[in-house]
């Protein structure tokens, strides 16, 4: 966890720091030529980017551009009304998938893991961010921190998931 968490923890520090010097110099020659500098850029270049910190590059699977980026949550009927999937999930690992792949999702519900059809009728996909995951393949598995393992043959996937949990290392 430290290893892949830490390369985020150090960027997001950095640019606290950076934007606390920015933001809380008590100098007012330094502060004025500040903001002459960030007056005089076009709105878009004001700021520094912040940190590619989005994506895990171990931990997941590689070769899937998806793959380490945090995943779209959706919602579950529940009732009249309607629930946060992590609700219901809890912390398990996630697998949806496309109609045609239930005996992976069984078999994933039976190892611990919470599955779902991207048909159910439960799953509100606002917005289609979870079908845009799955436009060009069959599965995804997300891991408990809801970051996306990987894409693909959603028996592979469950295969994959297996391997990196009894080994502790990054799957390829």
């Amino acid at each position: 966890y430290q290893a892949e968490r830490e390369p985020h923890v150090r960027a997001i520090t950095e640019m606290a720091v950076f934007m606390g010097r920015v933001v809380c110099t008590q100098n007012e020659d330094e502060a004025a030529a500040r903001d002459r500098d960030l007056l005089s850029k076009p709105e878009g270049e004001r700021f520094m980017p912040m940190a590619d910190t989005v994506g895990l590059k171990s931990g997941v699977l590689s070769g899937d551009e998806f793959a380490g980026t945090i995943f779209p949550e959706p919602w579950l009927k529940k009732g009249e009304g309607r629930t946060r999937f992590d609700d219901v999930a809890g912390l398990a690992p996630l697998l949806i998938y496309r109609a045609g792949s239930e005996a992976a999702g069984e078999s994933f519900r039976a190892a611990g893991g919470f599955a779902v059809s991207l048909a159910d009728p439960a799953l509100v996909d606002e917005g289609g961010r979870v079908k845009s995951l799955l436009a060009s393949c069959e599965a995804v598995l997300v891991r408990p921190d809801r970051y996306v393992f990987g894409r693909g043959d959603a028996s592979a996937l469950t295969a994959a998931w297996a391997t990196y949990l009894a080994s502790g290392v990054s799957p390829a």
